[in-house]
This record gives C-alpha cells, sequence and structure tokens, in this order.
C-alpha cells in the first residue's frame, strides 16, 4: 500500500492511538472516558454481549454495527444470496444463506445472520419478502447493502481463562480481498468499541489457505499500519489499499489449562480439528530411563494444539489414536499423527513428570474442540487403574476447577486424590453470524 491516502490515514490512526485513555477528544471539547474495560465487561458479561441474554430488544440493537456493502455484479448474473425476513414474514430483513463461490461469499463482507436496513438507499424495514427479492433482482449491476451486524466480543481479560499470544502471517490477496469477515473496530460510542475481530475465515480463500488465521483472531496491524484505534470502515480502506501480498500482525487466545499442569501421572487428550489440518506439532525421540521415546519437539504458533493449551514442548507421546509409541520411530509417530482423524487421541505424560520419580498411573480424559471462542465446560471421565466411565462434574463455570473441588469430588466416589482436568469444548459456530 503506498500514496498520499495511505499516509493520510496512517497518520490519522497513530494520532488516534496517541490520545490519552482518560479523555476522548471532539471537536475541540475533552470528554470523560467510559469506565474501564474490566468494570464494563463485569457488568455484562461476554455471553450477555453475545447472546444479549436477559437484555431487552433496544440493548440488542445497541449492540450492532453497521456497514456498507459495495457488490458489483455481471449483467444477467445474481449476488448469490439468500434474504430471509419482510414484514409479512417473522423477523427483520437478513441474510440466511451464502452461496458458496458466489459473488457476495467472495466478496468477505457479509456473514450469515447480517441484517439487511436498505439496498441502494431504499429502505427494507416496510417492505414485504416478495418486495425485498425482487428489488434485488433488479437493482442494477452497482448494489449498495446497508448491514446491520451483531456486535464480535471484547477482548478477554484475565479472568476468561485463556492468555493472548501475536503472531505475523503473510497473506496473498485474491481479487480485492485476503478471504475473511472482519467486524468489530473503534466507534465514537465508546460501549460499541471492539477489536477488529475475524468474524469467518472463508473455505478455500486466501487466509484459509495459509492455514493460520481463525474466527476469533484480532486484526492489530496491517503493513505496519496500527489498527487498534481504527474504527472499521478506516480498517477497510486499510486492507483495499494492501498490495498483492500484505503482513498482517493478529492475535490470537490459548486456553489456559492449569489442571494439566497439576495431574499427577498420564493424560488422554482428545484434541478436535478440522477435516485434513495439522496438529502444528513436530516430534523427535528421547531417551528416558533407558528407553526410547516420542516427545513433542516444537509447537507451531497459533496451531491447533497452541490454541488448546493443553499439549507442550517436552511432553511425552504415549499413544496415538490407541496405538503405542513405545516401538515406533519419530517417522512413524509422525505418520501415525498425520493420519488422525477429526479428532485426534494422545495419551502424553506431561513434560514435568519427566523430570519427577514415578508416580502411579492415574489418568483423566480431556475433551478439547479449539475450533472458536469461549471455554465451555462440560464433564470429565476419572479414571483409576485404566479406563473407566465415572463421570465427575467440572464444577467450575470458567474451565478450570480447584485441587479442593477435584479432591473433594475424588473422596465423594471413594478414590484417593486423582489426576484430575478440565473438559473443554468451543464452540464451533459465530454467534452473532447465526442463521
Amino acid at each position: 500500500m503506498s500514496g498520499g491516502k495511505r499516509s493520510l490515514l496512517k497518520k490519522k490512526l497513530q494520532m488516534m492511538a496517541l490520545t490519552p485513555k482518560g479523555t476522548r477528544t471532539q471537536q475541540g471539547q475533552t470528554i470523560p472516558s467510559p469506565p474501564d474495560d474490566k468494570a464494563f465487561q463485569n457488568s455484562r458479561t461476554q455471553k450477555e454481549v453475545w447472546e444479549c441474554g436477559g437484555v431487552g430488544k433496544e440493548d440488542k440493537e445497541d449492540l450492532r454495527g453497521v456497514t456498507l456493502v459495495e457488490l458489483i455484479k455481471k449483467e444477467g448474473s445474481t449476488l448469490g444470496l439468500t434474504i430471509s425476513g419482510g414484514t409479512d414474514k417473522d423477523g427483520k430483513p437478513r441474510v440466511s444463506n451464502l452461496r458458496p463461490g458466489g459473488l457476495a461469499a467472495r466478496s468477505d463482507q457479509l456473514n450469515v445472520g447480517d441484517y439487511i436496513k436498505s439496498v441502494n438507499g431504499i429502505n427494507l424495514t416496510k417492505l414485504r419478502h416478495d418486495e425485498i427479492i425482487s428489488l434485488l433482482k433488479n437493482v442494477g449491476e452497482r448494489v449498495v447493502l446497508e448491514v446491520e451486524y451483531e456486535l464480535p466480543p471484547a477482548a478477554p481479560d484475565s479472568t476468561s481463562g485463556v492468555i493472548s499470544k501475536t503472531i505475523e502471517i503473510c497473506l496473498h490477496k485474491e481479487g480485492n480481498s485476503f478471504g475473511f469477515v472482519m467486524r468489530g473496530g473503534s466507534h465514537e460510542d465508546w460501549h460499541k468499541t471492539r477489536p477488529l475481530v475475524v468474524t469467518y475465515v472463508r473455505p478455500g480463500g486466501p487466509a484459509d489457505r495459509e492455514g493460520t488465521l481463525k474466527a476469533g483472531d484480532r486484526l492489530l496491524s496491517v503493513d505496519g499500519v496500527p489498527l487498534h484505534s481504527a474504527s472499521h470502515s478506516d480498517a477497510l480502506t486499510v486492507l483495499a489499499q494492501c498490495g498483492q501480498e500484505a503482513l498482517f500482525q493478529i492475535e490470537y487466545d490459548v486456553s489456559i489449562m492449569d489442571t494439566v499442569t497439576n495431574a499427577s501421572g498420564p493424560l488422554l487428550v482428545e484434541i478436535a480439528k478440522s477435516p485434513g489440518a495439522s496438529l502444528g506439532i513436530t516430534l523427535t525421540s528421547a531417551t528416558h530411563r533407558n528407553k526410547q521415546v516420542i516427545v513433542i519437539d516444537k509447537i507451531k504458533a497459533a496451531s491447533v494444539v497452541d490454541r488448546s493449551g493443553a499439549l507442550h514442548v517436552g511432553d511425552h507421546i504415549l499413544s496415538i489414536d490407541g496405538t503405542s509409541t513405545e516401538h515406533c520411530s519419530v517417522l512413524e509417530a509422525t505418520q501415525l499423527l498425520a493420519s488422525t482423524a477429526d479428532v485426534a487421541k494422545l495419551e502424553i505424560l506431561p513434560a514435568h513428570h519427566t523430570r519427577l520419580p514415578s508416580k502411579a498411573q492415574d489418568t483423566v480424559r480431556s475433551f478439547l474442540n479449539t475450533s472458536f471462542l469461549t471455554p465451555i465446560v462440560l464433564r470429565c471421565l476419572l479414571t483409576v487403574g485404566g479406563w473407566t466411565e465415572t463421570p465427575v462434574d467440572v464444577l467450575s463455570s470458567a474451565g478450570n476447577t480447584t485441587t479442593q473441588s477435584a479432591t473433594s469430588t475424588c473422596g465423594r466416589l471413594g478414590f484417593e486424590s486423582r489426576s484430575w482436568v478440565a473438559m473443554l469444548c468451543y464452540t464451533n459456530k459465530s454467534p452473532w453470524a447465526s442463521s
């Protein structure tokens, strides 16, 4: 990206970043800043922000952003989207489907669930469903949609059960897009200010082929242009002015799995991944107690395993999908990893145990689905001296339990304190883009 427009925009974003946190300037006036993020998050949880649970209709609409989407279609072609709603239907006009490969999908500016307020300046709120469909079919080659969308969640805080990491990735533009939908950004109404969040990665697009970017990741900068103070419109302008290749700095979340550290023996970890996706770990061999063992040598940043927080460099891999690695070479173990199904089942000995005296083998089963967003505690299976089917409720809603609660749970079942780990999964669908 080059030229005077980019320089002006970059200067504008840098000036916004330098505005003191305690004030916001508007037309020469000094306006008190909103309460800090922590106070706001305490007053309204992320779940309420996503689902608007327990809030009224006006509050729901207050938690929406608006963007303009321009589509240029060829004569005789369609937009490739399905609209539901209308005055004679249940609900406001909204995108109910995006045809894969269609113009709307390839624009990477729309999500299923977005509300369509107007088409080329024509308000849709008082039109019947058939009138909306007719308008879209006969609107002409240039189509400007006024789109209302549910805002993405605020950035996680220290109590959310995750930590944030950053990584730089290089993406190549395809047409006018990098293959992902972005929402959020700075807003004059502080209630609506959000990080710039990736809400969808188009299958087969540039970002998907590169493999790192996931829904829920946050954009920090593009080609050195900071975006943390950019509005959604400014951020779209920066992306549009990029060349065919751009360097993105993104922030992603990693689950805090303190329970793995506290485990007293081997663990079975099940990690769900997209079909054909790599786990992102490199194996090596080492000698432990005069035996050759398979060990995690490297973990790729922002990979499925890195995001899960369950595996670490130095962990021993005892089995892969039920096949013992005791007599495997590194190549054979790597091939086993590559052949794992959509759920990879790895029995591991955490790295810290390799430096401790031998303990009785107690295991706990952990499910991890790292595809998107906030961890949801389900149930875990306590296993003593082998795999048993004794269900144990994890007591904390934050994704982690405590040694005390785990011990007391074991005590109620008549066992001594055993290894334990919270069982996590992640919602696979963006709550602000539901159909």
